[in-house]
């Protein structure tokens, strides 16, 4: 079953990214044959079993990227991290194992927009209109309340990711690749093509 669900993030996997730290891109681990795709499942299905990530896989590369012209402090930057494709095959197998866990117990609210497949910012706003237009039209006030959680991201609390996710049903060697992988991590910035 793990054999499946790894080739299928492989299959999932989006060509075209940028490239990662191993320099390793998802269209040739797409053309792995004979001998070489076998060995990749088993990689990540010892690292499932382990929940031991191999250093290669957690090496990152951050990139900054400014949020406005002639950016000079760190709040005018955002970041995005880049990672192993080997590694995202196996990020991509559980991500899907949780989603279907958090559907499953109908953890999130049909009100959930972002973060969740089918439901974005432009799923809100539309729902937002059409609730204001609907209001005007029977001469009804809306009120709305914008909350901005600025670098909410940033500052999750592992233990309480891990008791939340605990409470959720999902898998120990789930959670333990997620905790190892935080904990493991490490980055490179690279700034103008330079790590």
């Amino acid at each position: 079953m793990l054999t499946e669900k790894i080739l299928l993030a492989l299959k999932e996997t989006k060509n075209n990214k940028a490239e990662c730290p191993d320099n390793i891109l998802v269209e040739m681990l797409r053309c792995l044959d004979g001998k070489a795709t076998p060995v990749l499942i088993d990689v990540c299905k010892t690292i499932y079993t382990t929940g031991i990530w191999p250093t290669d896989f957690v090496q990152s590369i951050m990139l900054p990227l400014e949020k406005k012209p002639n950016a000079t402090r760190c709040e005018d930057f955002r970041t995005i991290t880049i990672i192993s494709n080997a590694a995202k095959i196996l990020l991509k197998v559980l991500q899907k194992r949780i989603e279907a866990k958090v559907d499953t117990v109908r953890f999130l609210s049909d009100d959930q927009f972002g973060f969740r497949k089918g439901t974005g910012t432009r799923d809100a706003i539309s729902t937002l209109r059409v609730l204001t237009e609907r209001s005007l039209e029977v001469d009804r006030d809306v009120y709305v309340s914008f909350i901005d959680y600025e670098k909410a991201f940033n500052r999750v609390d592992l233990k309480k990711l891990m008791r939340v996710l605990r409470r959720l049903g999902v898998d120990y060697r789930d959670r333990r690749l997620i905790e190892n992988l935080y904990m493991g991590q490490a980055f490179a910035v690279r700034i103008e093509q330079e790590d």
